[in-house]
């Protein structure tokens, strides 16, 4: 299940929320969580880039979504993909997918993770204060 937060995203009610045109990357974007989001995020018109294993790029293929392997060298598969902008990530896998959106120059205010909490908690310091999402509000049930 999304976090009401995530869903807040998708909805509009918050400053990160994703928009047609937006260029979104959704780590673990065949999986349960990240199947929906990826759906969500067509929805409403943003052009999706789903990290997933090479198994499952068909699925994501055939939902419109820019597969992208995961692993040694996705930053720049990411790059590749995307053009070179990337608005928004969402991460549903953990594992230092919060560290590559910021190094891949995404705002903090539209980093999302459902996971990797600990990347949350190392980064607060670098997002503004009051921040609605990444830092403050990172947990299982927001």
């Amino acid at each position: 299940m999304l976090p009401a937060r995530t869903m807040h995203r998708f909805n509009g009610y918050e400053k990160g929320a994703l928009k047609a045109g937006d260029t979104v990357v959704i780590s673990g974007a065949a999986g349960g969580v990240g199947s929906i989001a990826v759906q969500l995020a067509k929805i409403l018109g943003a052009k999706v880039i789903g990290l997933a294993s090479a198994a499952n790029h068909t699925w994501l293929a055939d939902h419109g979504v820019i597969p992208v392997a995961y692993g040694e060298g996705v930053a720049d598969r990411i790059r590749a993909a995307s053009g070179g902008k990337v608005d928004a990530f969402i991460d549903t896998f953990g594992g230092g997918y919060v560290d590559l959106a910021l190094e891949l120059g995404v705002a903090p205010d539209r980093i999302d993770t459902i996971i990797d909490f600990a990347a949350a908690a190392k980064n607060a310091r670098r997002l503004p204060l009051g921040f609605p999402g990444l830092g403050r509000h990172a947990g299982p049930f927001q």
